[in-house]
This record gives structure tokens, C-alpha cells and sequence, in this order.
């Protein structure tokens, strides 16, 4: 059987933590910069090879980024989707 302090800590960590806002701030403001080096690449100065790469490892940054989160996303699903067969099957010991 599930106790109490079980399901306070489940629900605690179920909560999303105060950082994710800030990394999601930090990613449209990479798009922002992104955006405004496209629009403007005299911002980079006259050098050719800043104006190649400084875009380009924003946009993997990016990319990069929102591929750690669908992964996360997908192990979380998979997680959630196994415990409620579990609680189907009345399988408290696996479901926790």
C-alpha cells in the first residue's frame, strides 16, 4: 500500500522546478539573438566566419536543447504509462 509520505513526495517531485523557466527564458532569448544576427549581421562585424558560425551554434544549441526535453518527455510518458498498468492490475509494488 501507497503511504501518505509516498504520495507527498511523488507529488513534490512531480511539480516542475523553478529553473525550467529560466531555461525556457534562456532559449527564446537565443531565438531572439538568432533572429536579429540574421536580420542584422553587420552586429557581427566584418569577419565571414562569425557571421557562418555564431548563427549556427545557436541554432544547435537550440535544437540540442529541445531534444533533451522531448527525450525527458518520452522517459516521463513511458514512466507514468507503466505505473498506471500497474495500478490496473492492482500491482502496488510496481506501481510505486
Amino acid at each position: 500500500m501507497i503511504s501518505f509520505e509516498v504520495v507527498d513526495d511523488l507529488l513534490q517531485k512531480s511539480r516542475p522546478r523553478s529553473y525550467s523557466l529560466a531555461r525556457t527564458m534562456a532559449l527564446l532569448l537565443a531565438g531572439a539573438v538568432l533572429g536579429a544576427l540574421v536580420a542584422r549581421p553587420s552586429w557581427l562585424g566584418q569577419n565571414l566566419l562569425l557571421h557562418l558560425v555564431v548563427p549556427q551554434i545557436l541554432l544547435g544549441v537550440a535544437v540540442a536543447w529541445v531534444w533533451t526535453r522531448a527525450r525527458r518527455q518520452q522517459r516521463v510518458m513511458a514512466s507514468l504509462e507503466d505505473a498506471w498498468e500497474a495500478v490496473q492490475f492492482r500491482n502496488w509494488d510496481r506501481a510505486e
